[in-house]
């Protein structure tokens, strides 16, 4: 609570523009109002996440997702805003993290995001 939380819930080979596209936002706000947050799902034992983390310099934390947190949020490649008051605002299919920007600056501004939002569902 507090901050702005963005989720986003991938498999280990995702799409490497995202992934740059995740950090790029991540850096470009160094906001402690905004936290980056993956989950990696992969039926080993964390090496296909690891090495895309460090391939693609991730800078921000990634966690290993169990099968049961994959089919309780819908699926892998969805990115999910969770608002300072732990509210979910809103759920993306992913395709350019970067086009997340405007969205991120009104609601960490503490705006009113509804405009802004973009449904993908």
């Amino acid at each position: 609570r507090g901050r702005v939380v963005l989720l986003y819930l991938f498999p280990p080979f995702a799409d490497t523009s995202t992934m740059i596209d995740l950090s790029e936002l991540r850096a470009a706000f160094e906001s402690p109002d905004l936290v980056v947050l993956g989950l990696s799902h992969e039926s080993t034992d964390g090496r296909q996440t690891r090495h895309m983390i460090e391939r693609y310099h991730v800078n921000f934390p990634v966690l290993l997702a169990a099968e049961a947190t994959v089919t309780r949020y819908e699926g892998l490649g969805s990115a999910y805003l969770v608002g300072r008051d732990g509210v979910l605002l809103d759920r993306f299919a992913v395709t350019r993290a970067r086009d997340m920007r405007p969205l991120l600056e009104a609601v960490i501004a503490g705006g009113d995001a509804s405009d802004t939002v973009r449904r993908d569902h």
